[in-house]
């Protein structure tokens, strides 16, 4: 019997989807193990790599991931699949299925004509019971079917069947072979590795599908498997120009194997300059563990915790313990003091139920000058299946406004089919107005360029040691008189023109636009349905020296409103700031030197950790300091620039959001 699983990707400008496909790796790994040379299961990305293949040797069944970034293109090429073989059986698998009856009503009333069955929750032992049940009998009656974790609807009975959940694995360890070390992974070899450590999670948040109890307990992945996946992966990364490694698990870093595994990746990285960054989310809640994690990373992992909000009433409905301040500037200053090239960072999530335009306000001045975090991200609040917004009553009960806009990046043309992705979002409340979430957009587009990884990183230096609350300046940059600067001006206006042209009404509205073919046009050549914010970071490197220009203008203008004396030193840091970003995607821009004259010791100011004023590193004669990549890090970045090769701001925009944010900042040393 033939299979073929997909975890489709949309390509466009300089990226693709990143990482491997390892959850239908998994499913494969785990049914041939049971099945053994009873299928034949290929695995595929790209689309027309598939629709080729479903033309040529039409599968006996297809099965296609469901995430919220690929159900619009599962549901084109099952379509597809559909018209080149009637009697093909689809099966779609993953979080972004309805958990209500009258959603899930809805969803079958949409999707019956093309969709077999639903594989709900955990996939492989569900889907093999599915193949078990084909191979036994190809002529079955979906009514006689009854698999505990499977979905379908009846054309017969007309109704919707809603199978009872199925018992999770627990022993994922033995019952679950690896898909990498078997090598089902191989052909995706040059994608972004990914690794699972353990599945589940502990934790209730409210805006999370893994809040669903049915995750709630932990289950892990030996510490010697881990390692055996780690030697494989590491065989190929002369291949892979990521040179870094995604885990997958909800909370890395909670468990003491995780300890083991971060050292396990540090000595790797030490040895062989491979990984030079490990992509994973941290724990949900604080605790010494992870901070002994992030500490011993030495960069390789961001100090990263989790708020959403700091909100009281708005974190009781989340079911979210906020860190006590004691915590965070705990954990903040120890890693502070283990001098990780990584920063530190957490997120805020707008507009949350029973979340103000002040409170959000209040806090990122927490995190910004009270916590003292380097870089803070504001979302907007997304609204899937599978968490608490899915229930309409809930929707209603905090008056939410709701909206819909493409996903950045996630639609397409193909040889035989086009698709985008759609999301739900929330850009009001009956306490957060809509206006108010666009004034929260455009703050955040002020913090997200100077206060953002090590965007004016010796400013900022510059400006604690003045004394001058950091969120002050953020807010006066923000406040400040922008508009006369004609450059600066232009990009911020489009920044807001876009925050509300990307939001549509209705689905219905979206699917219009779409049929447009003028519009199609504007998204695939990266004129529409991009991230706003991050192709604002990618386009102002354009007009970068305007940016400083207003950036330190105003500053002088704050420190002077403020009584606050300043000198030539601040003009050094200007000219420093210039010299430290990599300005654009070329091997000469990376490969380049930077020397330059200083009054003022800027490295040694540096290498005392900032403690004292810059004033006090006056030199009776200049200094010379030089601005460049290291060699280990000059190698990253031309790995990672052969997967944006056209240096436009779309390229750079992901650029800057894929990689490890200390990479794009030139080290200084004395020339």
């Amino acid at each position: 019997m033939l299979v073929y699983l997909g975890h489709m990707t949309y390509e466009s400008d300089g990226a693709e989807t990143l990482s491997y496909p390892i959850n239908i790796g998994y499913i494969k790994s785990y049914a041939i193990n049971e099945l053994r040379d009873l299928v034949d299961i290929k695995l595929f990305m790209h689309v027309d790599e598939l629709c080729d293949a479903i033309r040529r040797d039409p599968p006996d069944i297809l099965g296609l991931s469901n995430y919220v970034w690929c159900s619009s293109l599962a549901e084109s090429i099952f379509k597809y699949s559909k018209k080149v073989n009637k009697n093909v059986i689809t099966v779609g698998g993953g979080p972004n299925y309805p958990m209500l009856k009258e959603n899930k009503d809805e969803y079958w009333e949409r999707n019956s004509e093309f969709l077999d069955f639903f594989v709900v929750d955990e996939g492989e032992q569900t889907f093999c019971e599915l193949l078990k049940l084909i191979l036994g009998n190809r002529k079955f009656k979906k009514h006689d079917i009854c698999i505990d974790g499977l979905d379908y609807f009846d054309t017969e009975a007309n109704g919707v069947f809603n199978s009872q959940a199925r018992n999770r694995i627990k022993d994922i360890e033995n019952l679950i072979p690896s898909p990498i070390l078997n090598g089902y992974i191989d052909p995706f070899i040059i994608l972004m590795p990914m690794l699972q450590c353990s599945r589940g999670c502990p934790y209730r948040c409210q805006y999370c599908h893994q809040s669903l109890s049915y995750y709630n307990k932990v289950y892990h992945f030996s510490y010697e498997r881990v390692v055996e996946e780690i030697e494989y992966i590491r065989k190929y990364k002369k291949e892979n120009p990521y040179n870094q490694i995604y885990i997958t698990d909800d909370n890395f870093g909670m468990f003491e194997k995780d300890t083991l595994i971060i050292d396990y990746l540090k000595k790797s990285y030490m040895d062989t300059g491979w990984p030079s960054w490990i992509n994973a989310a941290t724990p949900k809640k604080m605790n010494s563990r992870y901070i002994n994690v992030a500490l011993n990373s030495k960069g390789l992992i961001s100090a990263a915790f989790h708020l959403q909000s700091t909100n009281d009433k708005t974190l009781k409905f989340m079911n979210r313990v906020k860190p006590s301040q004691k915590e965070i500037k705990t954990f903040i200053e120890k890693f502070a003091e283990s001098k990780s090239n990584s920063s530190s960072n957490t997120a805020l999530i707008i507009p949350m139920p029973y979340e103000t335009y002040e409170s959000h306000l209040d806090g990122l001045r927490n995190v910004v000058d009270l916590y003292e975090v380097e870089q803070c991200a504001v979302h907007t609040l997304q609204l899937f299946w599978g968490n608490a917004f899915e229930d309409q009553k809930i929707k209603e009960q905090f008056g939410m406004k709701i909206k819909y806009r493409l996903i950045a990046g996630y639609f397409g043309e193909f040889h035989e089919l086009s698709a985008y992705e759609v999301e739900e979002v929330c850009v009001g409340t009956n306490t957060f107005s809509e206006e108010e979430y666009y004034k929260a957009r455009l703050f955040f587009c002020f913090c997200s360029i100077f206060h953002f990884k090590r965007n004016f990183f010796y400013l900022r230096k510059y400006l604690k040691n003045k004394e001058v609350s950091l969120f002050e300046w953020l807010f006066f940059l923000y406040e400040g008189n922008w508009e006369e600067y004609k450059v600066v001006n232009d990009y911020f206006k489009w920044f807001i023109k876009m925050t509300r042209d990307e939001l549509f009404d209705s689905r219905e509205d979206i699917d219009a636009f779409w049929q447009n073919t003028e519009n199609r046009k504007k998204c695939i050549n990266g004129e529409f349905g991009f991230n706003v914010m991050q192709m604002l970071q990618g386009s102002l490197r354009l007009v970068y020296n305007e940016i400083l220009d207003y950036v330190f203008d105003s500053t002088k203008k704050l420190l002077k409103a403020k009584n606050i004396a300043f000198g030539p030193e601040i003009n050094e840091i200007l000219k420093a700031t210039k010299y430290q970003r990599l300005s654009c995607l070329s091997d000469k821009d990376i490969g380049q030197t930077i020397v330059g004259s200083y009054q003022y010791d800027l490295f040694r100011w540096a290498k005392e950790g900032f403690v004292n004023d810059l004033e006090d590193y006056l030199q009776p004669e200049e200094v010379k300091l030089a601005f460049s990549f290291p060699d280990k890090q000059r190698e990253d970045l031309k790995a990672f620039l052969r997967l944006y090769p056209k240096d436009n701001s779309v390229a750079m925009s992901k650029f800057y959001s894929r990689l490890n944010p200390s990479l794009y900042f030139r080290q200084i040393t004395y020339a």
